[in-house]
C-alpha cells in the first residue's frame, strides 16, 4: 500500500502574487512549496504538461502525449492556439486545457482510439508537495474556492488529514465513499473538479454553500457536517493553515 507523503514545510505570511503566462496565483499565504511545484514545471511547455499529467494519472506518458500532439496539431492548430479547446471543449488556459485532456483520456481512453493496456505503465507517482498547497493550487487553477474545498477535506479525513481515507484511498473528500487514487494529487485533482462540475462551487461561493449541498454530501448526518464544514471555514477563512501548524507546519513571519 502505497503511503502518502505529509511534508513539513514553510510558508510566507503576506501578499504573494505567482504569474505565469497563463495562469495568475493570489494568496494570502503560501508555502514555498507551491513555489516549488512552478519551478518545477514548466507551465508554459505543452510537452512538460502532458507528461507531468500523464505521471500523476500514471499512464503511459508517451502515449499519451503523442495523442494530444495528434489532436492539437503539435499544439498549434487554430482552435489551440486561439480557444485552448479540444474537440468541443473550451479552456480558460492551456494548463487546465491540457489536465482535462490527460483527463478524459485516462478515463475514457476509447474514445481517442485508446485501450487502457495501451495507457498502462509501471511508473508510480508520489507529490512531495503539502497536501494544502496541492489544494490550494488546483482549486485556483479550476476557480473552486479553497477555503471551501478544505473545510470539506477536513470534515471528511479529520484536520490531521490521517483517516484511512486519506492514507490508504488517497481520497481526501470522502468521494463514493471509500473511491480508491493513484496517488493524493490524482485524488486532489478528482476533488476540486468534483465540487466544480457536480457541485457548482466556484471562487465566489461562501459558507452558504455548505448549507445548500449538504443533505446531498452527508444525508445521515446532514446538521453534524454542517456544523463540522463551517466550524472549520470561518478558522481557516482568517488563516487557510491554522489547522497545517499543528501537524508541525511551520509558519514564518517575514
Amino acid at each position: 500500500m502505497k503511503k502518502v507523503l505529509l511534508k513539513t514545510g514553510l510558508i510566507t505570511i503576506g501578499s504573494l502574487t505567482i504569474l505565469s503566462k497563463n495562469i495568475t496565483l493570489n494568496v494570502k499565504a503560501k508555502s514555498p512549496n507551491i513555489i516549488i511545484y512552478l519551478e518545477k514545471h514548466d507551465q508554459n511547455n505543452e510537452e512538460e504538461l502532458v507528461r507531468k499529467f500523464a505521471n500523476i494519472y500514471e499512464i503511459n506518458e508517451d502515449i499519451v502525449l503523442s495523442k494530444v500532439e495528434e489532436i492539437t496539431g503539435d499544439f498549434n492548430n487554430y482552435n489551440w492556439n486561439h480557444n485552448y479547446g479540444i474537440y468541443e471543449n473550451k479552456y480558460e488556459n492551456k494548463e487546465l486545457a491540457i489536465l482535462s485532456t490527460v483527463r478524459d483520456i485516462y478515463k475514457n481512453p476509447e474514445k481517442y482510439d485508446l485501450t487502457k493496456e495501451d495507457l498502462e505503465t509501471n511508473k508510480e507517482y508520489e507529490p512531495d508537495e503539502y497536501y494544502e498547497d496541492l489544494l490550494a493550487y488546483y482549486s485556483e487553477l479550476l476557480g473552486v474556492n479553497k477555503e471551501i474545498a478544505l473545510s470539506i477535506s477536513y470534515a471528511e479525513c479529520g484536520s490531521n488529514l490521517d483517516s484511512s481515507n486519506f492514507l490508504n484511498n488517497n481520497n481526501p473528500a470522502g468521494l463514493g465513499p471509500y473511491n480508491y487514487y493513484n496517488n493524493i494529487e490524482h485524488g486532489t485533482i478528482e476533488y476540486v473538479f468534483f465540487l466544480k462540475n457536480c457541485c457548482g462551487c466556484t471562487e465566489e461561493s461562501d459558507i452558504s454553500f455548505f448549507y445548500n449541498i449538504g443533505s446531498a454530501y452527508c444525508s445521515s448526518e446532514n446538521n453534524h457536517w454542517i456544523n463540522m464544514t463551517t466550524s472549520f471555514y470561518n478558522n481557516i477563512l482568517d488563516d487557510y493553515y491554522y489547522y497545517a501548524y499543528n501537524r508541525g507546519y511551520q509558519k514564518v513571519l517575514k
